[in-house]
């Protein structure tokens, strides 16, 4: 169960949630959710969904069938993004940008891939997705972090803390 602020939210048959977060407008939760053979995840849901999300792991893996199974597919949600392992082996789930530092990024939601050490960018649930441009020396991005004004950090491996700027 997690937990944000008084609302909870019950998820079921995630592959492996990695980090997640509630955003701070609106508390819609953004989940990175670790593939298992060939793709990567990212999930959304809606501030206000009533408990027990049904993400569809083990019958798919982001939206391709995983181990055939009968199941009723209404009944499931689908990632809103999802990338195969040609591009990444381990989802690191970010946050949404609501800081005032960078009025360009606000409202866009950070993610990054800790084995190809890509950090993406999307515009909303349903938005475009783009590759950030992040300086070699951040190294390995192992986590993101969120302060109370909005402004986001990236974790590094290598033991440091980045704050992203312009």
């Amino acid at each position: 169960m997690l937990r944000d602020r008084g609302r909870a939210s019950t998820l079921t048959a995630c592959a492996t949630p990695g980090v997640s977060a509630f955003d701070q407008a609106n508390g819609d939760l953004w989940i990175g959710d670790v593939g298992q053979d060939r793709w990567e995840e990212i999930d959304y849901l809606r501030a206000g969904t009533p408990a027990g999300t049904n993400f569809g792991w083990s019958y798919y893996e982001g939206n391709h069938v995983y181990k055939p199974q009968a199941i009723d597919r209404a009944r499931l949600v689908f990632p809103v993004h999802e990338y195969s392992h040609a591009y990444g082996t381990s989802v690191i789930g970010g946050y949404v940008y609501r800081g005032k530092a960078i009025p360009t990024l606000r409202g866009w939601y950070l993610f990054a891939d800790l084995s190809s050490r890509r950090v993406w960018l999307m515009r909303g649930p349903r938005g475009p997705v783009g590759l950030a441009a992040v300086s070699g020396q951040v190294g390995t991005v192992a986590s993101f972090g969120e302060d109370a004004s909005g402004e986001l950090y990236l974790v590094s491996l290598n033991g440091q803390v980045y704050k992203i700027v312009r």
